[in-house]
């Protein structure tokens, strides 16, 4: 990859952009306008110059990467990335795709890169002892398969339709999973402790403060530094474990908790305890002292009912859309 060409590309697209901005503000000025059109293609300047400023600083990075063990592939995804989020963000700036698809987007390049990262910081463990490979490739495993759980989540319109259940076994996979990783890379690095001669790219040499006098021998090994890309996984990993825990912990009593909350057995409908303001989705509630059961979720808002008609229950549904009550509701009973 010739590098060099590519930051003279990129430095031109940035002169280019500049220029463009300027002309657009001249016409603005002339013609005394400043519509949506205007608004637009200012901004799509301004995310051409970001991203080709983004791509030139990373590639000036990348031509200082002279390490054989520096992690190219990584490197070469979040080049690949950066041109995805510009095409999303120009198709975003001009509605050619939404804007919740655009947040979509962002949020799979997101775990993407962290998956990259993260499997290719591992790749630089293997080969150098057998429990350390066994426990690497049981990471990439597991680290699959929190990725592949988590699209769901992002991409579902109600992700509260995938159950409480789902994500318990999205919490323990990610909880498996960050421990895997920390426990290869402690291995790692003791590894390298007592293996000061290999070379590592994730923890590197830090020169000594102070270097011996002349003539002295140097007896002491040399210290091993993490990487940032070590220290920003670490991170992430550790928000990942925690999170994790919380929810396992915390998650599944808050939930069983709101199942059981103001429910009143008797009437043929069990009614939650909401507040009037909240918005909820339902097949199965009162409105209007009938009972009815629906093909598909409704939009609407609960609010309580004082009425002595409503004295079994104590909260009703009033439908956002009444049209949808009409189309894919019927009623079950009528409250005596």
């Amino acid at each position: 990859m010739n590098l060099a060409k590519f930051k003279s590309i990129f430095l031109r697209i940035m002169i280019g952009c500049l220029v463009a901005a300027g002309m657009l503000a001249v016409v603005t000025v002339l013609t005394g306008q400043f519509n949506e059109v205007f608004a637009k293609s200012l901004f799509t300047i301004l995310l051409i110059a970001l991203h080709a400023l983004v791509s030139f600083g990373y590639i000036d990075i990348s031509e200082k990467k002279t390490s054989v063990n520096d992690l190219t592939f990584f490197h070469n995804a979040t080049f690949v990335l950066i041109i995805l989020s510009f095409i999303t963000s120009i198709f975003g700036t001009w509605a050619i795709i939404s804007s919740s698809l655009v947040v979509k987007l962002y949020a799979t390049y997101f775990v993407l890169l962290f998956a990259i990262l993260h499997g290719e910081i591992l790749n630089q463990i293997v080969g150098n002892d057998k429990t350390m490979d066994k426990i690497v490739h049981s990471n990439y495993l597991f680290m699959v398969i929190v990725v592949l759980l988590i699209l769901p989540v992002i991409y579902s319109s109600d992700a509260s339709l995938l159950g409480d259940f789902y994500y318990r076994i999205l919490a323990a996979f990610g909880i498996v999973d960050a421990i895997l990783t920390l426990v290869a890379i402690i291995l790692n690095k003791l590894y390298l402790q007592k293996h000061p001669q290999v070379n590592s790219a994730l923890f590197a040499n830090v020169p000594e403060a102070t270097s011996p006098p002349l003539g002295a021998s140097q007896t002491s090994q040399p210290k091993r530094g993490p990487s940032i890309l070590i220290i920003i996984l670490v991170g992430f990993l550790g928000v990942q474990l925690l999170g994790s825990l919380l929810f396992a912990l915390i998650g599944n009593k808050a939930a069983s908790n709101i199942k059981n909350v103001n429910t009143d057995p008797s009437p043929a409908v069990q009614i939650k305890d909401p507040t009037s303001s909240d918005y909820s989705y339902e097949t199965e509630f009162t409105y209007k002292d009938i009972d009815y059961t629906c093909t598909k979720k409704i939009t609407g808002t609960w609010a309580r009912e004082s009425s002595a008609a409503n004295a079994k229950n104590s909260f009703s549904f009033t439908p956002a859309n009444q049209n949808e009550l009409y189309d894919y509701c019927y009623p079950t009973d009528t409250i005596n």
